[in-house]
């Protein structure tokens, strides 16, 4: 007789023996799948901090992430899976105010709220966009049917793909970016999530000083904090 388990893990299809008159039905972690994919695609957004700036602007991101998951049979280990996930983020970083002036004691500035910093006769406004490139292992464990608890550490680097001129410093850097994730599961191949994740190690950004002493320096490093929601999708 052929049988499917059914649980939070895909299965293939078993054959249970008559055995004694008797159905057997053996171990059903023989037909758990070791290997599976996921796809997310995840929205939102968060703050950024540089150098000395006290209020950090808020910046919107989405991001999409493919990963290769295995989890074991084994009893005892059938909670836990490993991943290796690709994937990255596009968004708005920063928003430059470029005046349209000649005099040189005036310097262009930056609004990072998106409003203009100076008469509306000197200044336009252009908006960056912001990409990020990022490999990351990661680990899931299932705390029940329904709920998994995720976290991984990306690694990769940042750069501007519209806008290239108005980062300070060079245009590719290193990053990391730890998070951590809550999944819900709502079908058996779609699943809610919810992720907190940082970034550190990005390029400063200018913003408006009244004081040189405010402006970034060479060096100067930004780092944000993203709250992420969407769904992932199970295959």
């Amino acid at each position: 007789m052929r049988f499917k388990p059914r649980g939070d893990r895909a299965y293939d299809e078993l054959v249970a023996s008559v055995e004694d008159g008797e159905l057997v039905l053996g171990r059903p972690e023989r037909g758990a799948r070791r290997v599976s994919f996921n796809l997310s695609l995840l929205f939102g957004g968060g703050p950024a901090w540089s150098g000395n700036l006290e209020t950090p602007p808020i910046y919107f991101s989405g991001l999409a992430m493919f990963a290769v998951r295995f989890r074991p049979r084994r009893p005892g280990w059938n909670r836990v899976g490993f991943e290796l996930r690709s994937g990255g983020t596009l968004g708005r970083w920063g928003v430059p105010v470029v005046a349209d002036t000649d005099d040189e004691l005036d310097p262009p500035m930056r609004n990072l709220e998106g409003d203009d910093a100076t008469t509306s006769e000197q200044s336009g406004e252009e908006r960056i966009g912001w990409a990020r490139v990022l490999v990351e292992p990661g680990v899931v464990v299932s705390l029940q049917e329904r709920i998994a608890l995720g976290g991984g550490l990306g690694m990769g680097f940042s750069l501007p793909y519209r806008g290239a001129n108005d980062i300070t410093g060079d245009t590719l850097n290193f990053i990391v970016s730890p998070n951590l994730d809550l999944r819900f599961r709502l079908r058996r191949w779609l699943r809610l999530v919810v992720q907190f994740r940082g970034v550190f190690g990005e390029k400063e950004f200018e913003r408006p000083a009244e004081d040189e002493g405010n402006r970034p320096k060479p060096g100067d490093r930004a780092q944000s904090l993203l709250v992420l929601g969407g769904l992932q999708a199970q295959f």
